[in-house]
């Protein structure tokens, strides 16, 4: 989903016109079907204007450009894609977001790569601009064929901090212990509207980005194949993960069931019954691991938010991308997953087909 596209001209003029931000506002409205919050609408009013100053520096003019663009699996939104060829000739694409944080907003905090963000009415602890941009990053290259395949695609991801001083009060953002995030992916302030400039000039100029784009928007989007070994490597190694007596016939049972299912390249639903502290999560974490080592693309999707923040925290950062809600599938293309764990099936919201009877807890497969 991408709730707005155009050329960096075209943005530049609907920005001027002041159109921007009802434009985005109603395509996020039919794409939701709800109204955008008043202060993202500000948001986007003032970011805007900002990117098209930087845009300007660049030089930049007919490449293709994309104004949130909804992460696979996700209902998180990387706030500009930008389209062309570096100064080697390459495809390439810039992944950019913008922050209107002050340097008043921004406090410290003893969390190791975690900063203070207070919004008015509340303080929000949160990852460093560079680490959340490096989380898109990963999750664009980890799920997007496009960067699998050649002609090769670079990709650079940078944050823009518009309203935030490198030289104002507690440059925070601007700490040493934050460098390593910030030489891997870079913090443009608000003095750094040319370098920004150049930035994009450097990764984008050669070319407008109009074949990459479309690479891209029609890109098959599976999990990469290091992505998958990584996640079971991260399940394999937790020893809590062990089965023992019924849990080892139950699961010997569904990967059995798995190989036969495969041959006849045919859908169906395995179901596992049992009540609380059966190790049904235990039996599904065990599945999970042999499919993706066998190269199936797996996730695991519960109606729990404490049980799915949980299992991210066990298996790591990156591979906590498989791990997802219910609803995140709701619009997933047909045929994109192989195997679709549904554990806590009682709690399931959006997986109409697991709807029957409630008295006992189920893990569908």
């Amino acid at each position: 989903m991408r709730l707005y596209e155009g050329t960096v001209s075209d943005f530049g003029t609907v920005v001027i016109e002041n159109k921007i931000a009802d434009l985005v506002a109603s395509a996020y409205q039919s794409y939701y079907g709800k109204r955008v919050s008043q202060s993202e609408y500000r948001a986007w009013q003032q970011s805007f204007n900002f990117l098209r100053n930087a845009f300007d520096f660049s030089g930049l003019r007919d490449n293709k450009i994309i104004i949130e663009y909804e992460l696979p699996y996700s209902t998180r939104r990387i706030d500009v894609l930008t389209f062309g060829r570096d100064d080697r000739d390459s495809d390439s694409v810039v992944l950019m977001e913008l922050k209107q944080w002050s340097n008043e907003s921004v406090e410290d905090c003893p969390t190791e790569g975690n900063i203070y963000v207070d919004y008015g009415r509340y303080q929000r602890e949160q990852a460093h601009p560079s680490l959340q941009v490096q989380g898109y990053h990963y999750d664009l290259k980890d799920f997007i064929t496009a960067f699998r395949e050649k002609p090769a695609i670079a990709l650079s991801s940078c944050a823009y901090c518009h309203n935030y001083s490198r030289e104002g009060l507690k440059p925070i953002l601007f700490y040493p212990k934050f460098n390593k995030a910030r030489e891997a992916f870079p913090v443009f302030a608000k003095e750094d509207v040319q370098s920004l400039g150049v930035y994009l000039k450097e990764r984008l100029a050669q070319g407008n980005g109009f074949e990459l784009f479309g690479r891209f928007v029609t890109s098959p989007i599976r999990p990469s194949k290091m992505l998958l070994e990584h996640t079971s490597e991260m399940i394999h190694k937790q020893q809590v993960f062990n089965l023992i007596d019924d849990q080892i016939a139950a699961y010997n049972s569904i990967m059995h069931k798995a190989r036969k299912l495969a041959e006849t390249d045919r859908k169906a639903v395995v179901i596992i019954k049992g009540g609380p502290g059966t190790g049904k999560s235990v039996i599904a974490l065990e599945v999970m691991g042999e499919l993706m080592r066998k190269g199936k693309t797996v996730f695991h999707a519960t109606g729990s938010k404490a049980f799915t923040y949980t299992l991210r925290a066990l298996v790591g950062n990156r591979a906590n991308r498989l791990f997802q809600f219910t609803h995140s599938f709701a619009t997933s293309t047909p045929h994109s997953i192989d195997v679709l764990i549904c554990d806590e099936r009682c709690r399931s919201r959006a997986c109409h087909c697991f709807r029957r009877s409630r008295r006992e807890p189920e893990l569908a497969l």
